[in-house]
């Protein structure tokens, strides 16, 4: 067993059962990081740029939409066009 590495030694004294129970429960512990918990977290954060993102456009939809009234309204010769400019939301 002379110029094996650790890891391997380690194996061959615990058994492998052991040996990978041990490494998720480190993983688990946050001792060994977690490729699944770093993809989750990634994906987190992106999540909440988007829903930033959404909101952004639709408040920047809504002032449009405000300003294509006002627009309508002002150009409106009677009050049937003034009425018919309510039908932008």
């Amino acid at each position: 067993m002379n110029g094996l590495p650790w890891w391997v030694k380690g194996i061959a004294t615990v058994g492998f059962p052991v040996a990978i129970t041990a490494f998720l429960l480190a993983q688990s512990a946050g001792w060994i990081p977690s490729e699944i918990r770093t993809l989750s977290q990634a994906v987190a954060a992106r999540r909440s740029v988007m829903d930033q993102h959404v909101k952004t456009t639709e408040d920047i939809a809504a002032a449009i939409r405000i300003a294509a009234r006002v627009m309508c309204e002002n150009a409106a010769r009677d009050e049937q066009q003034r009425r018919n400019c309510e039908t932008i939301r």
